[in-house]
């Protein structure tokens, strides 16, 4: 092997050079081949003056064996070049040792000391500057086994200038933190580190996903403040930046103070990265930064990442929260992410106006399992196609993630906002927007947990329990699946808004605070309805379908109604709360209706048919069912209290009447049939009516359409009617009729 023994100084002004270059082995053998003698390459440089202008060169290159610095300098001032640069041969891994002298690098994304395969730097003395989008020391380790680091046998100093970086780790698994110094560093000496404000203390490099823990957070907070052993590090906390990572996963294990200028989770930056909040640990801020205007920008969000490594899945970001996250200003965020994975099994608390305590975009899946906390205007989970897709001008469409929307809700969101409405859960799905198309690759999907609860009852107004408007994707409509969730609103509130969305509930409530009116379901889709619906304030809907969505064939949706629909009284039997009103729909109702005083259990006004194969009750001046053109088939129980109508048909409708439970009480009608349009009646022979006093069973009006009733009419009151005929209307009667225990019966 050579040696070479430079003590004088070396100045390279070529591209793609070396300075000196210590490697390889020189063998003596004998005739046969076989090695009698070998011997290293090594080399020395005492008090020698190392200079490099030229890009993409090195100053000393040592592949595997061993070189000596005493003393001198080495000077990089060519782009993407190296001071020294030290790797392993096979099982040997080189010593590197620089004793005393000056390495400085001011090129352009050059690095002082570059170690790979396991080789260590030993530092001794020595002096370091880094310039600007220059790097001190880059550890790596491709084989995963073993890392490069830089190993102190005395005291060493790095003078890292702003938009230099100290340190950069890559493939790093475990906190990256522990691979820049050797075990026996810290017994041998300290690394001192001046930190230009705009530097950056380490930039590091994982492999994606949250199965090892990255960095933690109290790490970071202890090389900054000076107890990591070996690290000092001096410089304004606030001004440098003491953490960069991508694909890491960082814990975070310490209390952050977000109204912390000087805060190191805070101050860190970190992309494509899982992050998890430790359970027993906080996140608090108010919003009280103001500036330097990124730093107030990042000061209003909790976690937040965007996955834009090419080739992974959204698993390769995951954001946990397993602790508390406490925002208390305007505008501020607890999770954001996009391409990701989104848990919150702790507390997210953001209470301040116009907050979110999730925003899940870009192909995210938002799983909530924990508490969630907002105020006025506030969001619980919003999900949008990408950040920026909503605001006008939209931001560009990004080339990752599949803008496709998915939300599971298993734990609780509530509002503690008293002046605006809140929402507990928001998706939006554009077909486009000011960038562009916008093509998603799957429909808005959310899921409703068992026994999970969102509570916006102390929303003033408008209150909206989950709001969702969607578009077709590959055939399909954007849905909900409600397994049994549990709904309260406030004044005004709804429990269901949705536009372009189905749903399917298959239990759970929808409640409000006694006396308060609002919308258990507001749609223009189809729906599957299992839930109970209880809304006692005055002109209240349990289930409000006010058109058809214009993805739809057809001129008319479904909804079936299985669930017990409760209504309290109303004032005005004109203006009622209602238990299903629709205007573009079928209904198949199969549950029940209880309504109070002058409530209306069904009303519809299209063409639509009604089955109703359920049970209707209504209270005094209430009516059973309103239909207005289309089918009405009734199979099932309709009552009403006195002066209240069992139901009521007009505008071109055709009533089969096949129930068996049909009664209405004192001064009330069974069927009135108007004369709008051709009105037709049929009273099989499988139908019975029974009514008070003072009643009738059948009025007719007009003469269009036909009335034949083979209906059993049985009244026990006084003063009653069988057929009020009105205006020519003809009525064929081929029922029994019964009034053997009235009196003063027509």
């Amino acid at each position: 092997g050579g040696v070479v023994e430079n003590n004088a100084d070396i100045t390279v002004n070529t591209k793609n050079s070396i300075g000196v270059a210590i490697k390889g082995i020189a063998e003596r053998t004998d005739n046969s081949g076989t090695v009698l003698e070998s011997k290293e390459s090594s080399g020395n440089s005492n008090n020698s003056n190392i200079k490099m202008t030229g890009d993409n060169s090195i100053g000393v290159y040592n592949n595997g064996r061993l070189y000596t610095m005493n003393g001198g300098s080495i000077e990089i001032e060519g782009a993407s070049s190296t001071g020294i640069y030290a790797s392993s041969v096979g099982t040997s891994m080189g010593t590197t040792l620089v004793n005393g002298g000056t390495i400085t690098v001011s090129g352009n994304e050059s690095t002082a000391l570059y170690a790979t395969d396991g080789a260590d730097i030993t530092l001794n003395g020595t002096v370091l500057n880094v310039g600007n989008n220059a790097l001190l020391f880059y550890g790596g380790d491709p084989s995963g086994t073993d890392y490069s680091q830089i190993n102190l046998t005395g005291n060493a100093t790095a003078n890292i200038n702003s938009g230099g970086t100290a340190f950069y780790i890559k493939g790093a698994t475990g906190d990256p933190i522990e691979k820049v110094l050797t075990s026996s560093s810290a017994a041998n000496g300290v690394l001192t580190l001046n930190m230009a404000s705009g530097s950056t203390l380490i930039v590091a490099e994982g492999n994606g996903g949250n199965s090892t823990i990255g960095a933690k957070v109290s790490s970071l907070s202890s090389l900054t403040s000076g107890t990591t052993p070996g690290i000092s590090v001096i410089g304004t906390s606030g001004s440098y930046t003491p953490f960069k990572a991508t694909r890491l996963h960082l814990l975070i294990d310490k209390d952050s103070d977000f109204d912390n200028p000087a805060d190191a989770y805070l101050n860190s930056e970190f992309s494509s990265s899982s992050v998890t909040l430790d359970s027993g640990i906080t996140i608090s801020g108010s919003g009280a930064i103001t500036s330097p205007a990124a730093l107030s920008s990042k000061s209003k969000v909790a976690i937040a990442q965007k996955n834009i490594t090419s080739g992974v899945t959204r698993n390769d970001v995951i954001l946990t929260n397993n602790g508390t996250i406490n925002f208390t200003g305007n505008e501020m965020v607890g999770i954001a992410g996009e391409n990701a994975v989104i848990l919150n099994n702790g507390k997210i608390s953001t209470i301040g106006n116009d907050s979110s305590a999730i925003i899940s975009a870009n192909g995210s899946i938002a799983t909530n399992n924990g508490s969630i906390l907002i105020g006025n205007k506030g969001i619980g989970i919003a999900g949008i196609n990408y950040f920026g897709a909503t605001v006008s001008p939209a931001a560009s469409i990004p080339s990752y993630g599949d803008k496709s929307i998915e939300i599971v809700h298993n734990g609780t969101i509530g509002t503690v906002g008293t002046t605006s409405g809140s929402i507990g859960i928001l998706a939006i799905d554009l077909d486009s927007n000011t960038a562009g198309a916008i093509n998603a690759a799957n429909e808005i999907r959310i899921t409703l947990g068992n026994n999970s609860a969102i509570d916006m009852s102390k929303s003033p107004v408008d209150g909206i329990g989950v709001y969702s408007k969607g578009i077709l994707r590959n055939g399909i409509m954007a849905n909900v699946t409600d397994n049994g969730s549990n709904i309260k609103i406030g004044t005004g509130g709804t429990g269901f808004y949705l536009e372009g969305t189905e749903l399917t509930a298959t239990g759970g409530i929808i409640t409000a605070d006694a006396g308060v009116a609002g919308k258990g379901i507001y749609t223009d889709s189809n729906v599957l309805n299992n839930k109970n619906i209880t809304l006692t304030g005055d002109k209240s809907i349990g289930i409000h379908n006010y058109g058809v969505n214009s993805q739809y064939t057809g001129n008319l949706v479904n909804i079936l109604n299985t669930g017990i629909l409760t209504l309290g009284d109303s004032t005005d039997k004109n203006n009622p709360s209602i238990g299903i009103y629709t205007k573009s729909a079928n209904i198949d109702h199969q549950g029940v209706i209880n309504g109070g005083k002058k409530t209306l259990g069904i009303y519809s006004e299209t063409t639509g048919d009604v089955l109703s194969s359920g049970n209707i009750s209504v209270g005094d001046e209430g009516t059973g069912i309103l239909k207005k053109s289309g089918m009405l088939n009734i199979t099932g129980t309709v009552a009403g209290g006195s002066y209240s109508t069992a139901v009521y048909g007009d505008n071109g409708v055709s009533i089969i009447n096949n129930s068996s439970n049909i009664s209405v009480g004192d001064n009330s009608f069974g069927f009135v049939i108007m004369d709008s349009g051709t009105n037709n009646y049929t009273g099989t022979s499988a139908s019975r009516f029974e009514m008070g006093s003072n009643s009738v069973y059948l009025y007719r009006k007009g003469s269009s359409g036909t009335v034949n009733s083979s209906t059993s009419v049985i009244s026990s009151g006084i003063s009653s009617t069988g057929f009020y005929a009105d205006s020519n209307s003809i009525l064929n009667n081929m029922g029994f009729i019964d009034f053997s225990n009235s009196k003063g019966i027509v």
